[in-house]
């Protein structure tokens, strides 16, 4: 299948997730990055704020808040992805998309001594840690812009989103781990 066929399908398979079971998967997949050194040694995170049926990421962004990470969200801009710093979910509003963005004008960057943190979001994944987005490149832009840095890459999705092994390109730039609500794929 291709890329497109691939987007489509998973769109169609979240579009009839239950909001029951969208809950209860999501809190089964914050409860095991919880548990990763990745995350509970983190001083910085990057996360997506969850739209259309993405993995809920509400409480996450809280938890980090409360345990004094700093804490960005992205908002898409004339120059591309870029992170904000937030205070609490009060700093989000919704933009272009309905999506929420921060309000806030502290940029965040990747700090090139410590790790860093991001919460990817993405349609579908392999076996393979490659990832397939929703088409714009502004995760692998991001990622290439910040090379340099020790950036882990977090993905969080449903168990249906894993393929076996999804097309990948020259510039399609992998994640280190995916979180489904039945386990980690390193």
């Amino acid at each position: 299948m291709e890329k497109n066929e691939i987007r489509k399908s998973i769109k169609e398979l979240k579009k009839h997730l239950p909001e029951s079971d969208r809950v209860v998967y999501s809190e089964r997949i914050l409860e095991q990055l919880y548990e990763i050194s990745e995350f509970k040694k983190c001083k910085r995170i990057f996360c997506y704020v969850s739209f259309n049926q993405e993995v809920i990421t509400t409480s996450l962004i809280t938890t980090a808040l409360k345990q004094g990470k700093k804490t960005a969200v992205p908002k898409v801009t004339q120059e591309g992805l870029k992170f904000f710093y937030i205070n609490s979910l009060k700093d989000l509003t919704p933009g272009v998309l309905g999506i929420l963005e921060p309000t806030t004008i502290e940029e965040a960057i990747p700090d090139p001594l410590d790790e860093n943190l991001i919460i990817v979001p993405g349609l579908a994944f392999d076996e393979y840690k490659n990832r397939i987005g929703y088409g714009k490149g502004y995760y692998d832009s991001f990622f290439r812009q910040y090379a340099s840095c020790p950036l882990k890459k977090i993905a969080l999705a449903y168990d249906f989103q894993v393929q076996k092994k999804i097309p990948v390109e020259e510039s399609d730039i992998k994640v280190d781990s995916i979180i489904t609500q039945y386990g980690i794929i390193k």
